[in-house]
């Protein structure tokens, strides 16, 4: 499911391939349509707090995704969390959201597979990770 299926990003998936249909999070009939006959579903929704999104908005995509794959048989779910999301609450939001859609996976009847990357190749070219100044800062809780 693509927003703009026009953009160099999905027309070298749909060359590669790719069937696509054209949605948002919010439009729960494309969801369903991009559903329909898929042996798998790779779920990763914007983070919160991530422009527009907010935590209840991130919440509410992963487990909507997660719920219409049980519903339409989709044979196997990966959903890509984070690297820090445990059993524990962190007291950190972007985290913790991620946490509750596992929590919610875990108890659902269909093969899933959770992935926490430590962080997404395009994240590094924001500003404060030091890119501009020939460096590379990470932070991680000690």
């Amino acid at each position: 499911m693509v927003r703009n299926p026009s953009s160099q990003v999905s027309l070298a998936l749909r060359d590669s391939g790719a069937e696509m249909v054209t949605g948002t999070f919010d439009d729960v009939d494309a969801m369903r349509e991009a559903m329909k006959g898929v042996y798998g579903v790779f779920s990763v929704q914007p983070s919160s707090p991530g422009g527009t999104v907010t935590d209840d908005d991130e919440v509410r995509y992963g487990k909507t995704i997660a719920s219409l794959a049980v519903e339409y048989g989709v044979q196997h779910l990966v959903y890509s969390s984070g690297s820090a999301v445990g059993d524990k609450p962190t007291g950190l939001a972007h985290f913790d959201t991620k946490a509750e859609i596992e929590r919610y996976i875990r108890t659902l009847p269909i093969i899933s597979t959770i992935v926490r990357p430590a962080m997404f190749y395009g994240t590094a070219g924001n500003a404060g990770f030091g890119l501009d100044e020939s460096r590379f800062y990470l932070f991680y809780a000690a």
